[in-house]
């Protein structure tokens, strides 16, 4: 099997960031063959290459953002734009009621949510809603909803499990393809900070080392929150994760992220990576920089 790129986004807005967006090759794999299980020492080397797993250079990508299933909610779209930084991913986002929800709602005003997302060891989100000073969330806040009509959350953009102590538990065949299913924990401090939080059922994709499925658990075992990606599509010779579906299984509300078009090989100032940086305005992306989906 020929890769062409080595290279994925870390979500989302789950999905946001991570879930890692882009990835090279072509995603089939062969399903006659048993699955192997993997030895301690292959599940050490395949977590650390998920963990290590970035797209070279600065992008944007336009997404659109939807409630689905039986609970209703509010469309927005926005733009994601990410690198990666010293100590993690990076990325600021910004999103919006969707043109057709603001036309069914003339008289409400407008609302833009402008987030600065910092992954790794030490994850940190800061947001700005339209004109109200930027502030910084703290952990006991990472399972409350962001905005009003959706289900993500902080937890669901920081992706912190991404970075937590992993136990590997199996490998098995996921809609044709091989799947390594780890067991994240999260620290006692971060527990304490937000006892909310619980194990992480990670699974990871065997032949490109992203993100497939990820599970927050309560503590009887039982899923809580499910990040699933969807669907795949080609661009540029990489190919790209096109939908990823979000689920609170308390409130049993759903919502899909799709990605419209991307911008790679971009690079944005240091300074846009920056909590101040909210307060500026956002740089010009030409809009023949980015690919359709």
């Amino acid at each position: 099997m020929k890769k062409t790129a080595k290279a994925y986004i870390l979500a989302v807005f789950c999905c946001l960031f991570c879930p890692p967006f882009i990835y090279g090759g072509d995603p089939q794999f062969p399903t006659q063959l048993p699955v192997p299980q993997l030895s301690t020492e292959a599940a050490s080397q395949a977590l650390s290459r998920f963990k290590s797993q970035h797209l070279a250079g600065d992008f944007a990508l336009k997404i659109a953002l939807k409630p689905i299933g039986r609970i209703p909610g509010t469309p927005y779209e926005g733009l994601f734009m990410g690198t990666q930084g010293p100590t993690g991913a990076m990325a600021q986002l910004v999103i919006t009621p969707a043109a057709a929800s603001n036309k069914a709602a003339p008289s409400a005003p407008a609302l833009t949510y402008r987030l600065l997302i910092k992954q790794g060891a030490e994850p940190a989100l800061w947001v700005k809603l339209n004109e109200e000073p930027t502030q910084a969330l703290i952990p006991s806040s990472w399972l409350t909803p962001l905005v009003s009509g959706l289900p993500y959350t902080p937890f669901d953009l920081l992706m912190p499990f991404t970075h937590w102590q992993g136990t590997y538990i199996k490998s098995e065949r996921t809609n044709g393809r091989i799947v390594h299913r780890f067991r994240m924990m999260p620290s006692a401090p971060l527990l304490e900070a937000c006892p909310a939080l619980g194990p992480v059922m990670l699974g990871i994709d065997g032949g490109f080392y992203t993100l497939i499925r990820a599970e927050l658990l309560d503590t009887n075992g039982r899923p809580k929150r499910t990040l699933k990606v969807g669907s795949f599509k080609k661009v540029k010779d990489q190919w790209m994760i096109k939908t990823m579906e979000l689920t609170d299984h308390t409130t049993r509300a759903k919502a899909e992220l799709s990605l419209q078009a991307a911008a790679l090989s971009l690079t944005f100032p240091t300074s846009f990576w920056l909590p101040s940086s909210l307060e500026s305005p956002l740089p010009v992306i030409p809009r023949s920089a980015f690919s359709a989906l």
